[in-house]
């Protein structure tokens, strides 16, 4: 850049003090803009010179999923979405993840070997495996291709083997190895589930007396249902030791006592744990038992911080599903909606103000057949009209439950449900995994929700005077009949007898910012400098 004119010499030698340094901004700055021109690359660089610019943190995911390159669940969509609202935050951001053969190679740019025989240890040797390096969606990440003999990562699909212990102990190690002899010193680790939760105990086992110990680890659980028990025999894989990790206050299952649980060891070993979902949520699942005392034992870790909403899908402004647009400053595209969705479905028997319900439920079987009959039964005393969209076990009792003022819609579509949470005036939000957004969506779109109480901590009861200037739901605290029909009727009364309150509600609701840029990453933000204090 100094021989095309685009920086001067000065200006090149503080850039590569920067670059000494291992200075954030440098690193995300550089990356965005690698294919650009010297000029464009020096307009992005130049400001970084600045004395008073405020210096990020440097943080590393280790997963094993990482959106569009290799999916199965959410994680993946949960760390492109962290890592690229972090790098707007102006933080060092990188992701380490297995080459998987399965893996969507056009979603990587500048896919590159840094280095073809890099050695990790695993099974008592030493073993090879080749670093790649490229960006997904600007971020760097970091691609380990084992060589091991037993072909780990060349599977039809990334999870659900026998060896699947195998496969990401034998990555964890690998992950630690290469951040050690690469020299970088990550301010953060970030685990992910079970299939990395083994990182935190080797970190601390293993690589922190080894010039890591500066940085700290933060545990994602997006779900408490899957957590490996393994024999403990199998930890001497990676090095650990099985004798001193096998007790109960460390891997040791409560269950099966005989059994070591890898995530309750990530949990244990972390310095900050957190969730996708509420907490409570994980008291309910059959599997999630045998970590509660666990949990307990390390409360003072952990934060529920909610998933933000990825503003390119759910967006009422820019929502390419909606036959008109809107915002909180203009409203009328909302009622462009209800009136399209009342004239799709035949709800012609009532006017503007009267209050449409909806509610979406894509697994919806017999099992919630009666909670589908109260809000009906509420629905029809209220004079409200009411739209459910289903799954395809809809079919077998749709017609009984369709009525004058309401409407089943037997199969699910995702242009169809954009368009009920903007028609309505209320939806329902029935608790169930992987429905914890669906509030927060609602509120974005100006529609007040029905929700249980653990479904998100942004949820502000109308019906609880502590909350009478913030309000922004109608709660229920169980997954009742009884209890889902009160909350219902407590919203369709709000909604029809006192609109000055319920125009507040709707304020509230649209004025907060779920999205992945607003209220989430900052919190993420602070629990990573809450570490650094530790």
């Amino acid at each position: 850049m100094v021989l095309t004119g685009a920086i001067n010499r000065g200006q090149a030698s503080q850039l590569k003090s920067l670059i000494l340094k291992q200075d954030v901004g440098v690193a995300n700055t550089f990356s965005s803009l690698r294919q650009k021109s010297d000029r464009d690359v020096a307009s992005g660089l130049l400001p970084l010179l600045n004395p008073n610019r405020r210096f990020g943190l440097h943080i590393t995911h280790i997963c094993a999923e990482l959106n569009p390159a290799a999916i199965s669940g959410a994680v993946g969509s949960f760390v492109v979405n962290l890592s690229s609202a972090l790098q707007k935050k102006g933080n060092l951001v990188d992701v380490v993840l297995p080459k998987y053969a399965t893996m969507d190679m056009d979603a990587v740019q500048d896919l590159r070997v840094t280095e073809a025989n890099f050695q990790s240890f695993f099974g008592g040797q030493w073993h090879a495996n080749k670093i790649w390096t490229g960006l997904v969606r600007s971020i760097p990440v970091t691609f380990i291709e084992s060589l091991h003999p037993d072909g780990f990562f060349l599977r039809d699909k990334l999870y659900d083997y026998k060896d699947d212990f195998e496969r990401f102990s034998y990555f964890c190690r690998a992950a630690l190895e290469y951040i050690l002899k690469s020299g970088k010193q990550p301010d953060v680790l970030h685990l992910h589930d079970w299939q990395t939760a083994l990182v935190a105990p080797m970190f601390w086992e293993l690589y922190a007396s080894q010039g890591l110990g500066g940085s700290r680890i933060l545990l994602t659980c997006s779900s408490f249902r899957s957590q490996c028990l393994q024999e403990p025999e199998k930890l001497g894989y990676c090095g650990l030791d099985p004798m001193r990790l096998h007790r109960h206050d460390r891997l040791q299952d409560a269950g099966q006592p005989n059994m070591v649980n890898i995530l309750k060891g990530g949990i244990v070993y972390s310095n900050k744990i957190t969730t996708m979902a509420p907490l409570s949520n994980a008291f309910d699942l059959e599997n999630g038992q045998a970590l509660q005392a666990t949990i307990m034992a390390h409360k003072n870790k952990l934060l529920e911080i909610m998933n933000g909403v990825d503003l390119a899908l759910w967006d009422p402004a820019t929502d390419v599903n909606l036959p008109s647009v809107y915002s909180i400053d203009n409203l009328s595209g909302k009622l462009a909606c209800k009136r399209h969705i009342k004239k799709q479905l035949g709800l012609l028997n009532s006017s503007d103000s009267e209050p449409l319900v909806g509610c979406l439920m894509p697994q919806a079987s017999e099992s919630n057949f009666d909670l589908i009959k109260a809000l009906l039964r509420c629905s029809s005393v209220k004079r409200a009209e009411f739209v459910l969209m289903g799954g395809s076990k809809m079919e077998r009792f749709a017609n009984e439950l369709e009525g004058e003022n309401a409407r089943i819609i037997r199969s699910y579509d995702d242009s169809t449900a954009h368009l009920i949470i903007a028609a309505s005036d209320i939806l329902v939000c029935l608790s169930s995994e992987g429905t914890t957004e669906l509030p927060l969506i609602a509120m974005m779109y100006g529609s007040v929700p029905v929700a249980k109480h653990d479904m998100s901590v942004s949820l502000k009861d109308a019906s609880d005077s502590v909350h009478e200037v913030d309000a922004n739901a109608f709660i229920y605290s169980s997954g009742t009949a009884q209890d889902l029909s009160a909350a219902l009727l407590r919203a369709i009364d709000c909604n029809r007898n006192d609109p000055e309150k319920w125009k507040q509600l709707i304020r509230n609701g649209m004025s907060r910012d779920f999205s992945w840029d607003g209220e989430c990453v900052q919190e993420y933000i602070s629990a990573y400098a809450s570490l650094k204090q530790l």
